[in-house]
């Protein structure tokens, strides 16, 4: 669904008028930094106007309430508030001589990435070798790489880990009960007393 919107003052008089998705409405951003000092100084009210299935016309009622409120700054009876700087739908703000000044500009104008597909380096032939032997021996250092876990390794680690003590599962043999009290790095009674509360 498409909605026109407008954005009211405190005192309910229209400063901006929008078109979106129900994201950008619900969106409380400034739409430029003259719609964002004219919200913090005289407030901020977004009425829905109406919705559409058709993004074209939320566009056309866009354009007409932005004629009709004179929200466009560079309307001849601009109303002293509004915050449009276009004339609504996905045009621009130019005038038709502007317009028309911009296309003679770019006729005849080849553009920079014509014929041009994606990046391109130019490696010398060391740097080629250097960065081959460096992934070579990145590779090296992996030595699944390539290679399958064998239907035994992996009913295998499917297997819940079990104490190497006890042969208990739940714990490891750090925090296992059988643990002898000598052995070295012995658990602290707070820990058992932790583990076994969990």
């Amino acid at each position: 669904m498409y909605y026109t919107y407008v954005d009211y003052t405190d005192d309910d008089r229209p400063y901006y008028v929008g078109m979106g998705n129900i994201n950008r409405v619900n969106l409380k951003s400034q739409r430029n930094k003259h719609h964002g000092n004219t919200a913090k100084k005289h407030g901020w009210n977004r009425k829905i106007v109406a919705s559409f299935s058709d993004r074209t016309l939320a566009s056309d009622l866009e354009i007409k309430l932005i004629a009709e409120l004179h929200t466009f700054f560079d309307d001849p009876n601009y109303n002293g508030i509004g915050c449009n700087h276009t004339r609504g739908g996905e045009g621009c703000a130019c005038s038709q001589e502007t317009r028309r000044k911009i296309s003679e500009s770019k006729k005849g104008r080849v553009p920079w990435n014509k014929g041009k597909r994606g990046l391109t380096y130019n490696f010398s032939e060391v740097d080629r070798q250097k960065a081959r032997e460096q992934l070579i021996a990145f590779n090296k250092t992996r030595p699944m790489l390539g290679k399958r876990h064998s239907e035994e390794a992996i009913t295998r680690m499917k297997k819940s880990h079990v104490c190497s003590i006890c042969k208990e599962p739940g714990h490891t043999k750090t925090t296992c009960p059988s643990r002898p009290s000598d052995a070295v790095n012995n658990v602290s009674e707070a820990q058992l007393k932790r583990h076994n509360r969990d």
